[in-house]
């Protein structure tokens, strides 16, 4: 694995995890 696709992976799982954190405390916001 070339070091740009290894970087584009780490890029793509950083959108992931902070689209995730902001649904749950979005939701979390909403429930109370």
């Amino acid at each position: 694995m070339s070091g740009g696709a290894l970087t584009f992976m780490v890029l793509a799982w950083g959108v992931i995890l902070a689209a995730v954190a902001v649904t749950l405390s979005s939701l979390l916001k909403h429930s109370k």
